[in-house]
């Protein structure tokens, strides 16, 4: 008897969401194409409302459309993790690198969570769930063509007796000897070709053999899937201060890339000394997310253990200088850069203390920053773009948590529709109040960001490409021109960008790192033109050493000021 009226209540607020015109808090400005737009949403809500489902997960669809190319993918680095236990070191280079490889397979094998490969079709990139767990060591020339490779296979999964060393000698050859030819250019398909070469090849020379030629096939393939990991040595007889500015050099992936599909593209640094090593992992975003990842490599580190916490160089001195590396994209440059955010720590500390209850939640990080950006000239007027960690099963208060898979959605907002002349510190408590209800609301998967994501889910892909060329404007200004994260527990995090963010994207990890000569910095990523890496520098440095200019305040906030 009870459950009659509680479904009509649901079904009554479900007819109610869709007649309610809350979606258009999507657009800023209004236009004919944005009009076309929220009707075709408003369609897709009445579809849904019919009974239509998605058949997948909106955001790794979108990221599997929006995120294909290299410059895609996202990088964290963890230092000084102890792979090698303590009474029992390794004998040499070749010994440790040999003793990594094994244990670093048994993480893997552990965490179902890594398990993914990514699959190509005409649209959009597919992740598929992987069974065997194999590790591909791959050389490196300085031009990015291989010197060798070498395949670890996942020793619960042999290779077949119907191959023998040479026949999987052979594959590895034609593999490396195609990848060279293939080598360069930005180009997405290179993988499958790669793939589709080398197994044509494969079957020629096995023509006479059905048995042996599946299995070969099957061997690529692992091949394929497994997880790149390449070792970069460190300079040997160097100074520590030599040694650890090589070890904070990010790994140049114009020249280290994923010659397949696999997850995971590992790079590791062992010191020469043999007690320890740095990782760097980077990761394609269609099967997995920043925080998740952060918080396998923070087990790793748990289980492993460490030999000290990293120092970075203190900002302002010859060793903290910018590094700037082309991407394959051309154009787009990553940079990296460190930066003392201890006052900015501190202001946030003092403005919690006295707008916490007119901006409805705390003064994040994220929101000071976007809004410190939002006070250049070059992105005064920009939609910026926000992911926020949507965790499994997480639902609206009130109901009942539903089973969904850990994804990320996102929040846009313009940081500049908030900014005003008589009050900036008004403009500030306003912007960060709708900053924390549209956090919130995302966090509980009833946002209108994560309702459109999932609407469009529903589509074929085909429509992202038309909204894209066909109404740029009205695009843009939906999803914005401009993207940040913060992974607050990364020690290093490199940013990624989409197709989508024109004008660039900033990824921030942990603030309280230790400098050399005592203090705490960060560590920053940009990814954009040299033009856009410049002004966001900039103002980068205003943000960590000014930021109480940017709230319009003549006098510095004290403990418990109230407006």
């Amino acid at each position: 008897m009870k459950t009659a009226p509680e479904t009509t209540k649901d079904n009554g607020s479900r007819i109610r969401r869709w007649v309610s015109f809350h979606m258009t808090r999507l657009f800023d400005q209004w236009s004919f194409n944005a009009i076309c737009f929220l009707i075709f949403l408003k369609l897709l809500q009445l579809c849904k409302l019919l009974g239509a489902k998605p058949r997948e997960n909106g955001w790794r669809k979108a990221t599997g459309i929006f995120m294909k190319g290299d410059i895609s993918k996202f990088m964290l680095g963890i230092f000084r993790v102890t792979p090698f236990p303590a009474g029992a070191p390794p004998q040499n280079m070749a010994d440790a690198r040999e003793r990594f490889l094994s244990r670093f397979g048994e993480f893997l094998r552990a965490h179902g969570e890594l398990h993914w490969a990514i699959m190509q079709k005409t649209f959009r990139l597919h992740r598929n769930r992987l069974t065997e767990t194999d590790l591909l060591e791959v050389e490196f020339r300085p031009d990015g063509t291989l010197e060798n490779a070498r395949i670890v296979l996942d020793p619960r999964y042999p290779p077949s007796a119907a191959l023998s060393e040479k026949d999987i000698d052979t594959i590895l050859s034609l593999f490396v000897r195609t990848h060279n030819r293939l080598n360069g250019g930005t180009d997405p398909t290179r993988a499958r070709k790669l793939y589709r070469k080398v197994k044509r090849r494969v079957l020629y020379l096995n023509a006479a053999n059905l048995g042996k030629r599946m299995e070969a096939v099957r061997l690529l393939r692992r091949m394929m899937n497994a997880s790149c990991v390449t070792f970069l040595p460190l300079p040997d007889g160097g100074t520590e201060e030599e040694i650890r500015a090589e070890r904070l050099k990010t790994p140049d992936v114009t020249v280290y890339r994923h010659p397949g599909w696999g997850l995971l593209n590992v790079f590791v640094r062992i010191h020469p000394a043999l007690g320890e090593a740095d990782l760097w992992i980077q990761y394609h975003h269609v099967p997995v997310d920043g925080m998740a990842m952060q918080e396998v490599l923070t087990e790793l580190k748990t289980e492993w253990g460490e030999a000290g916490r990293m120092t970075f160089p203190a900002p302002g001195s010859p060793a903290a200088g910018v590094e700037i590396r082309e991407t394959p994209h051309k154009g787009l440059f990553r940079a990296r850069a460190f930066f003392r955010f201890d006052g900015l720590l501190e202001l946030r500390r003092r403005i919690n203390l006295a707008y916490a209850a007119e901006m409805r939640g705390p003064a994040t990080i994220a929101g000071m920053i976007l809004w410190g950006l939002a006070k250049s000239p070059q992105l005064h007027d920009a939609k910026m773009l926000f992911p926020v960690d949507v965790e499994p099963g997480q639902a609206a208060e009130g109901k009942p948590p539903q089973r969904f898979e850990r994804e990320l959605s996102l929040v846009f907002i313009r940081p500049s529709d908030y900014m005003t002349h008589t009050e900036k510190m008004g403009g500030f408590v306003l912007f960060q109040r709708e900053f924390n209800r549209r956090l919130k609301k995302t966090r509980y998967r009833c946002s209108e960001a994560y309702e459109m994501i999932e609407l469009l889910s529903m589509i074929h892909p085909l429509f992202y490409y038309y909204a894209k060329y066909l109404m740029p404007k009205e695009f843009h200004d939906v999803v914005g021109t401009f993207g940040l994260s913060v992974l607050r527990h990364a020690e290093v995090f490199i940013a990624p960008v989409t197709d989508l963010q024109i004008r660039g994207f900033l990824a921030f990890g942990r603030m309280d790192m230790p400098c050399e000569g005592g203090g705490t910095a960060g560590c920053v990523s940009i990814c954009g033109t040299r033009e856009q890496i410049e002004a966001y520098l900039t103002a980068l440095e205003r943000i960590s050493g000014d930021y109480q200019s940017l709230l319009g305040k003549q006098k510095q906030i004290t403990e418990g000021e109230k407006p």
